[in-house]
């Protein structure tokens, strides 16, 4: 690598070229000449050498200002420059070292002058046009500063910083793809440099591939093992992947590093929410609260984890602190509609997310909560209309079949209901009392083929133990009535039916279909004894 071509020292130079938001290890400046200037300047006193003295020459004050310069006196390195291009002004490299004193000094604009001036005098030297390339980075202009990283790499192929810093604005710029392919050359040059390989994997990560971003990651920490956002990187790739357990490993090794390091807590409290560590989820994110107290996403989802735990005050109180801080984003409105809904404020919740639809009438999340609260505070009718609403919108959105073809279940509308039924189940509904709901309709519509074929993939579900008796009931009736053996039925109920459990459902529909229906006597007796064992559980 060829990045840096001056008289002055390695630390130094890190702090005149970096961007602010990089970091680039030692390695990464390469080939600096260097020469002796013990002779001229001993002690950072002597480094205070009056440069108004006419007698001295170009050389001369070049050697002071590089000494200057190295003992971080770019002000008077700046001076000595300018005397001694008062003495030869066809010196590029002057202009060049004089325009790194004025970067120095955060002066880029003089720097760039500068800059120009050595470009101009050789326009072949790739690191002038790598460092003015920094500059214009440094001052905001991207466009240009990519132009010099590309001509950089025109003169030199193997300038490694190169192809790093324009890979940056191509990430930055959207152009992802070519990021990566000038990161990979940059690895290819230099397989241990931390920022390409970090960066390189920042780029699969917003290109979408995981996979390699998480390889790149654990590249990135066996160079720097002690770094912690190289954990937190990794970390949050694992979390894309679902590997809840590995980011979670990852987030506490970043806290282990670093125990104020606020990302940290806020990504493993948000990984623990998704395995239902609700309470060390809350934990985590009210240390991350006390390092920055004011990141609204801290307080969702540490509302969200309240939710989850039935805190539902707790839940409604971050949600509003979310609120406050962000007041226009909507899923802190909708989210603390929810929490509302749960708690049996049903008024808030119809408040919360009519607030949303005001702004996002499209959003379909908000007809679905709404008619939640509307249907808890008994108002049918009006439940439905934001049910089908919602599904207007959103057509998977099984939860809104499910709710209202409960409601048209209840009301006897039994086609309409089994229609929103499967429509659930067809939208990713596996809940099994919506295949209980579907099997009750198929046996009370005379479906008996249907209902046992459902009770057979309702019983590979997990179930709890009213569900495996309703289902087992169900299929027990059909049976019945198809005169197949019900002698498997008759066992489960024998274990279960005597454990402890209660339950809700309605027997009303049932008992009419079953007293109505032509059956034998002798089958429409023993089903109503079996249904009778069933029910005495029911609250």
């Amino acid at each position: 690598m060829k990045d840096l071509r001056i008289i002055i020292s390695l630390p130094l130079l890190l702090a005149v070229l970096l961007l602010p938001s990089l970091t680039f290890a030692a390695e990464d400046i390469e080939d600096v000449e260097t020469v002796e200037t013990s002779e001229i300047i001993e002690t950072e006193a002597d480094a205070d050498i009056d440069t108004t003295d006419r007698t001295k020459s170009a050389e001369s004050y070049i050697a002071i200002g590089t000494a200057l310069l190295n003992n971080g006196k770019g002000a008077k390195a700046i001076k000595a420059f300018t005397k001694a291009l008062a003495k030869d002004g066809s010196n590029a490299r002057t202009y060049y070292n004089r325009a790194l004193a004025y970067s120095s000094l955060g002066r880029h604009k003089q720097a760039i002058r500068d800059f120009n001036r050595a470009i101009k005098l050789n326009p072949k030297e790739a690191s002038f046009l790598y460092n003015r390339a920094v500059a214009f980075k440094k001052t905001g202009k991207d466009a240009h500063a990519f132009k010099d990283f590309s001509r950089t790499i025109t003169l030199d192929r193997d300038y490694t910083s190169a192809y790093i810093h324009r890979a940056i604005i191509n990430y930055k710029n959207g152009n992802t793809r070519k990021a990566i392919k000038d990161l990979n050359i940059a690895i290819s040059l230099d397989p241990s440099n931390l920022l390409a390989v970090k960066k390189r994997g920042d780029a699969y990560k917003k290109y979408g591939n995981s996979k390699k971003a998480a390889l790149d990651y654990t590249d990135a920490i066996a160079i720097n093992p002690a770094d912690a956002d190289l954990y937190v990187s990794r970390g949050k790739v694992y979390s894309d992947l679902k590997s809840w357990d590995k980011s979670i490993k990852d987030f506490t090794k970043a806290i282990t590093i670093n125990p104020e390091l606020f990302s940290s807590y806020l990504y493993r409290g948000i990984a623990q929410i998704e395995v239902n560590l609700n309470t060390e989820a809350i934990t985590d994110l009210t240390k991350a609260l006390e390092i920055n107290p004011k990141k609204v996403r801290v307080f969702f989802n540490r509302g969200r984890a309240y939710v989850n735990n039935k805190l539902y005050d707790e839940a409604i109180d971050d949600f509003t602190d979310a609120i406050k801080l962000r007041s226009k984003d909507t899923r802190n409105y909708i989210e603390r509609a929810n929490a509302n809904l749960l708690a049996g404020n049903f008024e808030h919740a119809i408040s919360d997310s009519s607030k949303v639809l005001s702004r996002r009438p499209e959003y379909a999340p908000s007809y679905l909560v709404r008619g939640e609260a509307y249907d808890a505070f008994g108002d049918k009718e009006q439940a439905v209309k934001n049910y089908t609403n919602a599904i207007a919108l959103d057509s998977k959105l099984a939860r809104a079949y499910q709710l209202r073809g409960k409601i048209r279940y209840n009301s006897g509308q039994l086609k309409l209901a089994l229609r929103d039924f499967t429509a659930a189940i067809n939208n990713g509904d596996k809940t099994p009392a919506t295949l209980l709901a579907i099997t009750e309709i198929q046996i009370t519509s005379g479906s008996f083929k249907g209902a046992i074929k459902n009770t057979r993939y309702t019983a590979k579900l997990p179930l709890e133990t009213w569900e495996k008796v309703m289902n087992t009931f169900f299929s027990y009736t059909a049976k019945k009535i198809t005169k197949q053996n019900v002698k498997k039925e008759e066992a489960i109920m024998d274990k279960i039916i005597d454990e402890d459990y209660t339950f809700e459902w309605s027997f009303e529909r049932f008992d009419t279909w079953l007293e109505t229906t032509k059956m034998a006597p002798r089958r429409r007796a023993d089903i109503r004894a079996m249904s009778f064992l069933v029910r005495e559980h029911t609250r």
